[in-house]
This record gives C-alpha cells, structure tokens and sequence, in this order.
C-alpha cells in the first residue's frame, strides 16, 4: 500500500497472490489472483493500469486505467 498527501490526498492498497505447481509430467500450471483499491483524488500517474506481461497479458499496456481492480490470470506451461 501507498499514500500521499499535498495538491492530492489519497491512499491506495492492493496485492496479489500466485500459486504454481507442477500438473502432468511436463506440464505446470498457475493461478494469480489480485485486487486493489484508492481513496481520495488518486492522480493520474497513482492509477491503477492493467495490461501488458505483467498484468494482464494480451492486453495492451494500459488498456484498463482506474482507481480500482481486480484480476485472475491462469497458465499452462
């Protein structure tokens, strides 16, 4: 979690867990499950942005923006 104060005041907390184990012989899999949320005038740069390899993958980068989220990603590898 974060917070600040100044021309903006606002909080925000957020988390995500993954679990991965192995499946068949040659397959693994995972589950990652995360959420976030804000109060107060969350700035632009202090949103939350969904997309690309690290949240959502297949999405561009930024395709989601707001001050609240919640995600699940599930792989086979």
């Amino acid at each position: 979690g974060e917070g600040g104060v100044g021309s903006f005041g606002f909080g925000r907390l957020f988390g995500d867990v993954t679990v991965s184990r192995p499946l068949l012989a040659n397959v693994d899999g995972a589950l990652t499950l995360g959420a976030g949320s804000s109060v107060g005038a969350v700035p632009i740069q202090r949103q939350f942005f969904l997309g690309g390899p690290f949240t959502v993958r297949g999405q561009d980068p930024g395709a989601g923006v707001g001050d609240a989220f919640w995600m699940a990603r599930a792989e086979l590898g």
